[in-house]
């Protein structure tokens, strides 16, 4: 598994649940909503990137704590200086890209321009997860990019000659969770019974 940091530990979190909010939407489900899926949708891609800008702001502030880096008088302590201080450093990082990256999670969380939000698309989100990783590398808090993929499992379990423990005819174990490099790193699991017709 890729080594990393504490640092890049929970930007690799962060891109697991981004990966498992992209396959929960095509999960069969008998009583699915295409309207909450397609709100959801919508809403989803905004909140990662919020989570994935969150880790690289505390990548970078430990970068400059761990190298020393002088910290400008005259600057503020935010993330626009942080990308410009570093970069300065390490200029490999994309700094342009970064900014960019950081603007558009200004619009998500603190645009009060209009009440109606413009949606992120999971594209869009994908597209910073990769530049924000490769800002990793170059720092130091990754060894390479870590390849994450989602899955899900669908378990039942029949019970023919009796009900279940909770009067169900079928239980449904779902999980659902995400790997990194093949290994299984991040889940989350629920169940869902049915009892007798009519009950």
């Amino acid at each position: 598994m890729n080594q990393m940091t504490h640092v890049g530990l929970a930007l690799t979190k962060a891109i697991a649940m981004a990966r498992i909010s992209t396959l929960i939407p095509s999960i069969a489900d008998p009583c699915a909503s295409p309207v909450k899926g397609a709100l959801l949708g919508s809403i989803l891609p905004g909140v990662h990137l919020i989570g994935i800008v969150s880790a690289l702001d505390e990548a970078l502030a430990e970068y400059i704590d761990a190298n020393g880096v002088a910290w400008p008088k005259n600057k503020k302590p935010n993330l626009s200086n942080r990308i410009e201080l570093v970069a300065n450093v390490v200029p490999r990082i994309k700094a342009k890209e970064l900014h960019l990256i950081r603007e558009l999670r200004n619009s998500v969380a603190h645009d009060t321009s209009s009440a109606v939000a413009t949606p992120l698309t999971w594209k869009t989100l994908n597209e910073a997860i990769g530049t924000v990783a490769s800002a990793f590398i170059e720092l130091g808090f990754l060894s390479a990019m870590p390849n994450i993929e989602a899955y899900f499992f669908r378990e039942p379990t029949l019970y023919l000659e009796a009900l279940g423990p909770n009067g169900e005819i079928v239980r449904h174990h779902f999980r659902v969770g995400a790997k990194m490099d093949g290994v299984p790193f991040l889940e989350y699991s629920t169940d869902v019974s049915y009892g007798p017709a009519g009950s």
